[in-house]
């Protein structure tokens, strides 16, 4: 009796598993075993391409965030691959968009502008991400273009690299070259062949990196994963110096970081017109820096250098910057110290990681600092229970202590406003400014050099055009003008310096909006 009704339990499923119930419970072990299985393979191909990449090429990995990406990038994007070989491309430098923003002021904007610069304007491409074969000199090379978008999907945390693989051994080199032959459409023959097919001007480097004949000077004979390298970044650079060193890379932060916002022709120093001399002391102490490093390492003093300009608004600050830059072949960083999204780590971390061969530039820091100087500052209270107010906004004390930490690297800061007077001492006091230049309205030899420059190719003989620049001069003598206005007033009688001292009557309407 108790056997009948064990069974009859068990059969009534006190026991058995239905076959349903066995179906699920085996696809779930197979979906299981099938994830446990994928993951180990890919992990495996993984380790396997690794191994396979260490064991038969050299490699060279570069970030967005490293300066010889930047080098590299600029020399693909004149690599015969890139121009007629790769069926996918990308344009190159996306972050490095025309700045709008940078200044309100006709003049000092005019400084960075691209609007005479037709073949600059041309978009720029490197091939798109992925796996790409090319030849340089006749040698295959394996680029790996990788782009890392961030899981927020903000473009511009977007990360680059790109990784660079040269064959250690005959066999591999031959494999290469059995998949991608080399042919005209992706081999480089030499980098000086390649920037004269690009049009870029070869003849102040060739002494430099490559003899009379061409040929690459000191070039290396063993091949290793050094050695390599370092002669192909040396192209680069050379490439990347070529197509530059007509040209100013502005940085701007990009989430605590240096990006290259634009790129723009240099500033002709004769297209900015000071006062008598200003100009010429200002490029004379700069000069002077830049070739005391040894004396100021031998003194023990920090090698930095402070200068202030300030003055009315559209006077050309930002176009003496940009001027002096291009003078010495330098670039600009530009800090916006008003950014919310600049923290006290970030202002430091960049101050200390800009570019060697950059000015860093801290524009209308009045306006930065407005804010702090205007509201009510919290008092604090003394030992003897009396309140009395800080001295400095957190603010000011933190740009006041991130310049004192450069103690290191060529560092220039320049510093610009509108007032002077609204600035707190302790930020412009001598050791943390060490040189301050107005430049005001504009004078009687800015405005006579200005229109005189303005109108040059005017066909008037030299006594008549000296006359009617004397007869504009005098209309508007008494009139307290920046040379941004000025600008703007000629443009509007650009083909005519005689429409121009016609209409110096109407200077003062115009300059108050009215015309």
């Amino acid at each position: 009796m108790f056997i009948s009704s064990l069974i009859e339990n068990v059969s009534q499923g006190g026991g058995i598993v239905s076959s349903s119930e066995n179906v699920t419970l085996f696809s779930s072990s197979f979906i299981i075993l099938m994830g446990v299985v994928g993951y180990v393979m890919y992990f495996l191909k993984d380790t396997l391409e690794e191994f396979i990449r260490r064991l038969f090429f050299f490699m060279l990995d570069l970030s967005d965030a490293d300066q010889e990406f930047v080098w590299f990038f600029t020399f693909f994007s004149f690599h015969p691959y890139t121009n007629h070989g790769s069926s996918h491309i990308k344009p190159y430098q996306k972050k490095a968009n025309k700045v709008n923003d940078y200044d309100d002021d006709p003049l000092e904007y005019d400084g960075f502008d691209l609007g005479k610069d037709e073949e600059f304007k041309k978009t720029k491409f490197v091939p798109a991400p992925g796996y790409h074969v090319i030849y340089i000199e006749g040698k295959p090379l394996l680029i790996n273009m990788i782009s890392t978008m961030p899981t927020n999907g903000n473009i511009m945390k977007a990360k680059e690299n790109v990784e660079i693989y040269k064959p250690k051994y005959d066999f591999i080199d031959a494999i290469l070259r059995m998949i991608v032959p080399c042919t005209d459409d992706n081999n480089c023959p030499d980098p000086l062949t390649m920037a004269k097919r690009a049009g870029l001007n070869t003849s102040s480097f060739l002494s430099q990196r490559y003899d009379e004949n061409g040929k690459v000077i000191a070039k290396t004979q063993k091949i290793s994963s050094s050695n390599y390298f370092k002669e192909l970044m040396a192209n680069c650079y050379y490439i990347n110096t070529l197509y530059m060193k007509s040209k100013t890379t502005i940085y701007t932060q990009n989430y605590g970081r240096w990006a290259a916002s634009c790129v723009k022709h240099k500033r002709d120093k004769n297209s900015v017109i000071l006062d008598n001399g200003v100009w010429e002391s200002l490029y004379t102490d700069v000069e002077q820096f830049l070739n005391s490093r040894d004396w100021y390492f031998d003194q023990g003093i920090p090698y930095r250098r402070g200068y202030l300009l300030y003055g009315p608004p559209g006077t050309g600050k930002s176009s003496t910057i940009g001027s002096i830059a291009a003078a010495f072949n330098m670039n600009i960083c530009v800090v916006n110290l008003a950014s919310k999204e600049l923290s006290d780590e970030d202002l430091n971390a960049m101050f200390s990681s800009a570019p060697l061969d950059a000015l860093i530039v801290l524009e209308d820091i009045d306006s930065s600092f407005m804010n702090s100087t205007v509201e009510e500052k919290k008092p604090s209270k003394k030992e003897d229970g009396e309140e009395k107010e800080d001295e400095e906004p957190s603010e000011i004390s933190n740009v006041i202590q991130t310049k004192s930490q450069v103690t290191f690297k060529s560092r220039m800061i320049f510093m610009t406003t509108n007032y002077k007077d609204k600035l707190p001492p302790a930020l412009i006091r001598n050791g943390r400014i060490d040189k301050k230049i107005f430049i005001g309205y504009a004078t009687e030899h800015q405005v006579k050099a200005y229109v005189k420059k303005f109108y040059e190719k005017d066909n008037l003989s030299e006594e008549e055009f000296s006359t009617l620049i004397e007869q504009f001069w005098n209309k508007i003598k008494n009139m307290s003008i920046c040379m941004a206005q000025l600008q703007g007033f000629l443009l509007l009688y650009r083909h005519s310096l005689k429409d121009l001292v016609n209409a110096a009557d109407e200077f003062e309407k115009f300059t108050k909006d009215e015309i």
